[in-house]
């Protein structure tokens, strides 16, 4: 039974309410907490022990110390890690969401081709990862007034989202991209690589680059997380929550 999205993320959130989360069904149903982290049948034992030690730990390291520098000085922090190897934690987190079984990845399917390019950037060389992809990183933030503290913020977990990407002056060329937000930060991949003047930007990570800073992002501004809210909000005022939620 594995997790695509590490486990540690989901940890500090069901500690802090009595083993459960607050789930906002997309669809039909209501507001309901639940116990659920997105475990499937996946992979074998050895694999499971090798990417949680290769990618998950590392990438969970790397994205609570960069969001404990956030909440201490701000949105200028800074931590060292290598920007290729952060590559491949990302796309190890995101292949598992692709092939995962569990309820909260149903959405997240790629062609099988595309599926394979992004099984390659997790089982190649850090060096080549950025080669072949583009991956960025934000951190959420909510101006409006008493909105979402940054702390809350840091325990914000959203699940994956897969959709096709066109550059409006090349139609004919298209991305694929996922998506992900984790510990308060919005996570994308891109594959094949975007054009350098859109790569360039400080949200994306560079080749060979060791610092490691996440540009602040409205939260307001991010599509699935705005349905998510608009949801809730529509789901309270009509009576569809359950007596344990509000509680």
């Amino acid at each position: 039974m594995s997790h695509a999205i590490p486990n540690a993320f989901f940890r500090p959130i069901l500690r802090s309410n009595n083993g459960s989360a607050v789930a906002i069904p997309k669809g039909d149903g209501k507001i309901h907490l639940t116990g659920d982290t997105g475990k499937a049948k996946l992979l074998c034992q050895s694999c499971e022990a090798r990417l949680n030690e290769d990618f998950d730990k590392p990438l969970v390291d790397c994205l609570r110390e960069l969001d404990r520098q956030i909440l201490k000085t701000g949105f200028s922090a800074c931590i060292s890690f290598s920007h290729d190897r952060l590559a491949r934690c990302i796309a190890s987190v995101l292949w598992r969401g692709c092939i995962s079984t569990a309820e909260m990845y149903r959405d997240v399917k790629l062609t099988a081709s595309d599926e394979h390019k992004l099984f390659q950037l997790m089982i190649g060389n850090d060096e080549d990862a950025l080669r072949q992809s583009s991956v960025g990183l934000l951190r959420l933030y909510d101006p409006t007034p008493g909105g979402f503290s940054q702390d809350v913020v840091s325990n914000l977990v959203f699940r994956m989202s897969a959709y096709e990407v066109r550059a409006h002056d090349k139609p004919n060329i298209s991305h694929y991209a996922l998506d992900m937000c984790v510990q308060g930060f919005l996570v994308h991949l891109f594959i094949p690589k975007l054009p350098y003047k859109q790569a360039r930007q400080p949200r994306y990570l560079k080749r060979g680059g060791r610092v490691v800073h996440a540009p602040p992002t409205n939260i307001l501004c991010y599509p699935p997380l705005m349905e998510m809210m608009v949801t809730g909000l529509a789901k309270t005022q009509t009576g569809q929550i359950t007596p344990a939620v509000k509680r």
